[in-house]
């Protein structure tokens, strides 16, 4: 299931930050649920306060007030890719035992901010969730932005899904943290023609049968998934 809204890149106007933290008893809570919350990509949202996901390249965006920012996640959910206001994208890790919140940005302008967070890895095994924003205390999250007109689906394997993009060695095998989607040819295409991109891709996955696969063919191959 698909929420697809739009987008609009603002200027960067303050310092961003990806330090874990806990969420202020006097700041505002935000739920996945909020009507202002943004979602581009194949999302479950079986239970609309803890949406999932496993495919690269899913997106949350959101408009918000005030100074700071912080997500929370499901436990090892693994690594996303954050832009705040237009700026140099970074990348946080949702890698701890219990219930993780990062700190996104903090001493932002007390103005309205933009941020746009793209989910970096595949998740099969981790199933991610997300489990809402908070905010600085009497804020609020604003109307969502605006979206591109053009659509595009990738449908792929590891290439698609950005397996090794930042490994420093090309016999490394594979792992959650040199994997990155977001400087995949997928989502630099999209950039490109600003479009909006929906990923559908697993690494080793074949059409009709998959990496080491046997020759009579795959039960969860490419059509079948």
């Amino acid at each position: 299931m698909n929420r697809l809204k739009r987008f609009l890149v603002v200027p960067l106007l303050c310092l961003v930050g990806s330090v874990a933290a806990q969420l202020p008893t006097d700041g505002t809570w935000i739920e996945p649920s909020d009507e202002n919350i943004q979602y581009v990509g194949r999302i479950n949202f079986q239970n609309p306060n803890a949406p999932s996901f496993t495919y690269p390249g899913v997106q949350i965006n959101a408009r918000f007030e005030g100074t700071s920012l912080k997500m929370k996640a499901k436990p090892m959910s693994g690594y996303f890719m954050v832009q705040i206001d237009g700026s140099q994208p970074f990348k946080v890790s949702f890698n701890a035992p219990k219930d993780s919140v990062v700190t996104l940005a903090t001493a932002l302008r007390n103005e309205n901010h933009e941020v746009c967070i793209m989910y970096a890895i595949e998740g099969y095994q981790r199933i991610p969730e997300f489990r809402g924003f908070g905010l600085d205390a009497g804020c609020k999250l604003l109307a969502p932005p605006y979206l591109p007109e053009r659509k595009i689906e990738f449908i792929g394997d590891s290439m698609t899904c950005g397996y090794g993009v930042e490994t420093m060695n090309e016999k490394e095998g594979f792992s959650d943290e040199t994997e990155n989607h977001y400087y995949t040819y997928a989502a630099l295409t999209a950039r490109a023609l600003k479009a909006q991109h929906v990923v559908v891709a697993r690494s080793g996955i074949g059409i009709y049968r998959n990496y080491n696969g046997p020759k009579t063919g795959n039960a969860d191959c490419m059509p079948r998934v």
